[in-house]
């Protein structure tokens, strides 16, 4: 990788910070500077990066939720509603987690109700 991941995130939010009209135009020239500099293989840790940065400096929290079974639209509505506007929340299908639903939030807070969890703790 030429550049860390954590490189690329600065240098993106601040462009975006600087110029905010321009977003359409950073996101493209970032994307080929990613692609040029060879570490377009990192393009999602990066963007990660960026998403956490953007959502914490807006007061936000970065919620990944995984479900063991693919949800409604009005189930996946609901469920984002009990989330303010400024967090950002995605949700991943998981039938390794057999069922239930496991909540990462900042990558730090765990809530994990999946039957996965229960039978590993049963054979432990």
């Amino acid at each position: 990788m030429k550049y860390s991941a954590e490189a690329y995130m600065k240098a993106f939010t601040e462009a975006l910070n600087e110029h905010p009209s321009k977003k359409d135009h950073i996101v493209k020239s970032f994307l080929q500077t990613l692609s040029r500099n060879g570490d377009w293989a990192s393009v999602g840790k990066v963007f990660n990066l960026i998403t956490k940065k953007i959502t914490h400096d807006s007061d936000g929290l970065v919620v990944s939720a995984e479900f063991a079974r693919p949800l409604s639209e009005k189930m996946i509505s609901e469920f984002k509603e009990k989330f303010s506007a400024k967090d950002h929340v995605e949700i991943f299908i998981k039938p390794e987690l057999i069922a239930g639903v496991r909540v990462l939030i900042d990558g730090e807070k765990e809530l994990d109700m999946t039957l996965s969890k229960k039978i590993n703790k049963l054979l432990s």
